[in-house]
């Protein structure tokens, strides 16, 4: 008896590339196998594979029993290691199989849920307890993240179908080809959170600032652009206060002459980043916050979100990363004296007048109003307890353009034993710069000696 021979071919671009051949080392007359491509043609041919679309194929299987009411089964099979040209074996993982529902007759279907290729038979049908004729579909998918390596992959799959109560069974070999170019692949990750950037209004230098690493390799010499965009303001979660856009500053460090924005303010429109034609690149976006300025924001926790996009002519990648600032409360007196300090030498009476000026400085965000105050414990006295006359000790207090309170001690006025406010903030609280001048005076009955007194500044809310 001559047993026929049957040839059948289809291809699978991925690129992805399937040649059927069909074979039949062993066969009976009761059993044989038809498998043909849904789409028809000589074979099943995948478009480029794009990742996240669908790019599942269908090969129909036809078995033909003339059996005697024997019931059979048919299997599936990976005969041998795929490979590429360098030997790399596929990741077997990355070719999907599962069973199309109700596309069969009688019998039952297996891998209802999907599996993948494997070297073991795996099980995809039983027939009917006639053994009856039938025909079913299955469905391939690529998943172009989990292949590795490149090149022309080649290799076999074959289908078994076997009679469960006599010698009848019939093999098809299917040759297996994937043309595989690597994707794109992209990295756009926080640096010591992935899905985050975290900053304290301390971070003002790039040792200590958070930043977000983008890194991408497998571009096919198109330009490929990265944005970064401000989708969600930064806003305090306590008050809903918005976060003044040039209190964070973005700086782009990269050893590429691509980075296209070198220093900046965080800016809510779409800003470039990045542009070339580079097959693989790293940069680092770095975050720093003008510590003047955020101390001038309410006190809180300010959120919002980044939105990083990379495109090129065929790839378009989005990710989001979550921002956050964190502005601590600030209540602070700071002074700065003369190199000598409030010292006045070789007073005479004779002699003009003598200044020395103090700067004062008060930096607070809790935005509530306050005071300062100076407070002399008691008159100036020498070594054997004389008093200095307090009417030729006298102070003022000049505002500037930049303090936004008030004070009551414009022109000189003597400096009084005890705590006396001598500078009242506005409504907001808002941070302040003075200067204090104090002025002494030699008279012509004053008592000789070195004279002391302890001259202190405070701060208090009101």
């Amino acid at each position: 008896m001559v047993i026929p021979r049957i040839y059948l071919r289809f291809f699978v671009v991925f690129g992805l590339w399937l040649g059927v051949m069909s074979m039949a080392p062993v066969a009976y007359a009761g059993l044989s196998l038809s498998i043909n491509p849904i789409d028809g043609g000589s074979g099943i041919r995948f478009d480029r594979i794009v990742p996240g679309l669908n790019n599942a194929k269908q090969l129909q299987i036809r078995v033909n029993s003339t059996a005697g009411g024997n019931k059979y089964q048919v299997f599936q099979r990976v005969s041998e290691p795929i490979t590429n040209e360098k030997g790399q074996a596929l990741n077997l993982s990355a070719v999907a199989i599962a069973s199309l529902s109700n596309s069969n007759t009688s019998g039952a279907l297996y891998l209802q849920n999907a599996d993948h290729l494997s070297f073991n038979e795996q099980l995809i049908y039983s027939s009917g307890q006639g053994g009856e004729s039938d025909m079913f579909t299955l469905v391939y998918n690529v998943s172009p993240d989990l292949i590795n390596g490149s090149g022309n992959v080649r290799g076999r799959v074959i289908f078994t179908v076997r009679s469960q109560g006599g010698p009848d069974q019939a093999e098809s070999v299917v040759d297996f080809s994937l043309e595989n170019v690597e994707q794109l692949k992209v990295s756009v990750v926080g640096g010591h959170d992935p899905k985050s950037v975290r900053m304290k209004d301390t971070d003002n230098k790039l040792e200590t600032a958070d930043y977000v690493k983008v890194a991408f390799s497998n571009n096919s010499s198109e330009n490929i652009r990265c944005d970064q965009e401000l989708v969600s303001v930064l806003t305090n979660e306590s008050s809903g206060e918005e976060l003044p856009l040039d209190v964070i500053k973005v700086a782009v460090q990269g050893a590429s002459s691509n980075i296209r924005l070198g220093d900046g303010s965080l800016a809510r429109l779409r800003t470039m980043l990045y542009s070339g034609n580079a097959n693989q690149d790293e940069f680092r976006v770095y975050f720093l916050v003008d510590s003047a300025k955020a101390q001038e924001a309410n006190t809180g926790t300010y959120k919002g979100q980044l939105k990083y996009t990379v495109d090129t002519g065929s790839n378009h990648q989005e990710f989001n990363i979550d921002i956050e600032l964190n502005v601590q409360p600030v209540f602070t007196l700071d002074f700065t004296l003369p190199p000598e300090g409030i010292s006045f030498g070789h007073v005479l009476a004779s002699s003009p007048a003598q200044e020395k000026q103090v700067v004062v400085s008060v930096h607070s965000n809790l935005h509530k109003p306050y005071q300062v105050s100076q407070n002399l414990s008691s008159l100036m006295t020498n070594e054997k307890g004389k008093e200095f006359d307090k009417k030729y000790f006298t102070f003022k207090v000049d505002l500037g353009s930049t303090a936004k309170g008030r004070t009551s001690n414009v022109d000189f006025t003597s400096v009084d034993v005890g705590e006396s406010p001598i500078y009242y903030s506005d409504a907001r609280g808002s941070s302040a710069t003075f200067t204090v001048t104090y002025q002494l005076k030699g008279y012509f009955d004053m008592h000789p000696g070195s004279f002391t007194a302890p001259l202190k500044f405070s701060l208090n809310q009101n």
